[in-house]
């Protein structure tokens, strides 16, 4: 039965709808989803052109050990914070997974964010808290095997201003690879007045210890940018040469884990910071 102790370690977050009727709005209202990147054309200059599929699984069933249905909604956002496309549907109670693909949805940008909702809807039971959807994308170059695998960002977004920070340890650019870093704007998923908001420093650390900072000036809410760091800063490739370096990423509102993504126009690296 579903919301016995029993039916798995998900079931205590449980509770009968009857007891807390306007819980399940509440928590649709509060727990907003998570985010990543896309990709839907040609990247860093090179000539593949990379799409990207989107991977949405109803867990709920596995958490719960019980028939669990699930809504989920995506928005795809163009890279100057546009809404470009929005769907939605629906999941069986069983575990069950949507892939949809960029390559099938016209009028996209080269790049830009992926937001998605995924809400479980049990018809008897309601959730006592929050929760965060997890979701994967997979980007791709059609009629090749260029793929590269990433999972969401991590929690619910944050819907006010807040501070920025991380570090990224032991990247290496090999001689002829250019990186590029993807930064997008975490304000306003909930359609929230925000201001042009967004900003950070990225600093470089050599393994000599040396810094080269880069300052990006503040964009707007949910715009993307792919930034082109040796042409963003000259000097860059010559301190970071061949060897190790650090990242750190400092700023306001800026979206979790930035996206590095590094390429000779043949081959790609790619990851999260």
């Amino acid at each position: 039965m579903l919301g016995s102790k029993k039916s798995g370690l998900f079931a205590q977050k449980l509770i009968p709808r009857t007891e807390r009727p306007l819980m399940t709005l509440a928590n649709d209202l509060l727990s907003i989803g998570s985010v990543s990147y896309y990709f839907a054309g040609s990247i860093g200059g090179a000539s593949d052109r990379w799409q990207t599929k989107i991977f949405l699984h109803n867990y709920f069933p596995l958490l719960a050990d019980a028939l669990f249905p699930a809504e989920w909604e995506v928005r795809l956002y163009g890279a100057e914070g546009q809404l470009l496309w929005c769907q939605s549907g629906e999941m069986t109670g069983a575990p069950a997974t949507v892939v949809l693909d960029t390559a099938t949805i016209p009028g996209l940008d080269t790049y830009g964010v992926v937001f998605v909702h995924i809400k479980g809807h049990p018809k008897e039971m309601v959730f006592k808290e929050q929760y965060a959807s997890v979701f994967f994308t997979e980007y791709y170059v059609p009629g090749t095997q260029k793929k590269i695998l990433a999972h969401s960002l991590g929690g619910s977004l944050k819907a006010t201003h807040y501070a920025y920070h991380a570090t990224s340890t032991s990247w290496v650019t090999p001689p002829g690879f250019r990186p590029y870093l993807f930064l997008a704007n975490g304000c306003d998923f909930q359609d929230w007045c925000h201001p042009r908001c967004a900003q950070a420093r990225v600093t470089f650390i050599n393994d000599k210890k040396q810094k080269a900072v880069i300052t990006v000036p503040p964009f707007g809410k949910r715009a993307c940018q792919q930034i082109d760091l040796f042409a963003r800063e000259p000097k860059l490739q010559a301190h970071l040469g061949d060897r190790p370096y650090q990242i750190e990423v400092d700023g306001d509102n800026i979206l979790p884990k930035p996206y590095l993504f590094e390429t000779n126009g043949t081959h790609v690296f790619a990851e999260h910071l």
